[in-house]
């Protein structure tokens, strides 16, 4: 029996959307991607994968701000906070929207631009636009892409035995491309 057969002979689905929630606070990006995958399978209830994905997307963005605010330059993390993101302070405040999204594809960036803002004061308004616009642009990207690999592997499982190393290719490219990207826009942003 694989897991997904496990998942449904004991009726486990609601533990699923649970563990995709939570694991949005440590990964996120793998995590859509899956979660979209599984809802290209057709195997969850839509409505459960996409809200255990976009609440766990932003409270954790509402709880990184929250940290931040909490923060001090006294403290360890409050010190590397303000060395990784000090000098992005002006585009951090000046357009909010824009760095979320930028931040949210270069990876180890993200919740520390989150954090500084919060050092930062910035208003809980200004924060919730531009954190809604800069989440929702991210997830549609990276679900898109979940969902495409999804709705190939269907295909590719009925044509080709070895479809789910394809689909392992296609992420270890994607973790790759990002990784490069991330190191482009860091000597970019």
């Amino acid at each position: 029996m694989d897991l997904i057969g496990f998942i449904n002979a004991y009726n486990l689905q609601a533990w699923v959307y649970l563990v995709l929630f939570f694991w949005m606070f440590l990964e996120a990006t793998s995590t859509i991607l899956v979660g979209t995958f599984l809802l290209a399978q057709g195997l969850f209830n839509p409505i459960g994968i996409v809200a255990a994905i976009v609440l766990g997307a932003y409270l954790e963005q509402l709880f990184m701000f929250e940290v931040g605010r909490r923060l001090s330059s006294v403290n360890i993390l409050g010190k590397l906070v303000n060395k990784m993101a000090h000098r992005y302070d002006d585009k951090i405040l000046k357009h909010p929207g824009q760095s979320f999204a930028v931040s949210k594809f270069v990876y180890g960036m993200h919740r520390v631009v989150l954090m500084r803002a919060g050092m930062l004061n910035m208003r809980y308004r200004k924060f919730l636009l531009a954190s809604l616009y800069a989440t929702g642009f991210w997830l549609i990207v990276i679900g898109s892409l979940g969902f495409s690999f999804g709705q190939s592997y269907k295909v590719l499982n009925e044509n080709i035995g070895f479809a789910e190393l394809i689909f392992l290719g296609f992420i270890i490219v994607f973790f790759i491309s990002q990784y490069f990207v991330s190191k482009y826009l860091k000597n970019d942003i």
